[in-house]
């Protein structure tokens, strides 16, 4: 069972490299300040195709928990939440960006929904924060950089196929601990979740850890 369980994972990864492969076909070095003044540029003329949908409710959530973990942890603060992609000239994402124990660290849970949620998948990485940036290395699939620009999230990456690149994430939701359902039962969702508990990744404010 093990064995056709990781059999099912290296599957999922070869159809998420041939679906999503301008956003994994990452370089290994991040964006230069030039590269990033440049895509910031072309960042303020993205369109989001969807509508903020969330509730009151879902953004008062959300910003306390933000005020809460700016006490603790003032740098990862305002990145935290679930935040969506949905742009004119691309497939849906959703970055998701959770606090850690370490300080200036955060968890991320990256989804890709290219043709709806049957073809979906993600990926979990740790992110470094440092003067307002999330350097995110993902090992073999390249490294990038987040930034908040106002109310909205900035991913800037190099990639082989099309050079630097940008995306625009939006309304950021409150978070929630990764499960196997929210993650769509994918063949990733079990390892995701072990390395989310292993990096003491939590979707709870500071003082309940």
């Amino acid at each position: 069972m093990r064995k056709r369980s990781q059999i099912s994972f290296t599957v999922s990864l070869a159809i998420l490299a041939a679906i999503c492969l301008p956003v994994l076909a990452q370089s290994q070095r991040y964006p230069t300040d030039a590269e990033v003044q440049r895509l910031i540029a072309r960042f303020r003329q993205q369109k989001q195709v969807v509508a903020d949908e969330r509730t009151p409710s879902q953004i008062r959530i959300r910003d306390t928990f933000v005020r809460a973990w700016s006490q603790s942890d003032s740098s990862i603060a305002p990145f935290l939440g679930e935040w969506l992609s949905a742009l004119e000239t691309s497939y849906a994402q959703t970055l998701i960006i959770y606090p850690s124990s370490s300080r200036g660290r955060v968890c991320i849970i990256h989804g890709y929904f290219p043709d709806g949620d049957d073809a979906s998948t993600f990926l979990f990485a740790m992110g470094s924060v440092s003067n307002g940036q999330i350097r995110i290395d993902r090992g073999d699939l390249g490294r990038s950089l987040a930034i908040k620009q106002g109310n909205d999230l900035a991913l800037l990456g190099i990639y082989k196929s099309q050079g630097a690149d940008i995306w625009k994430f939006s309304y950021p939701k409150p978070l929630k601990q990764p499960t196997r359902p929210s993650l769509q039962n994918k063949p990733e969702a079990a390892k995701i979740i072990q390395q989310f508990n292993s990096n003491g990744c939590t979707a709870y404010p500071p003082e309940s850890i």
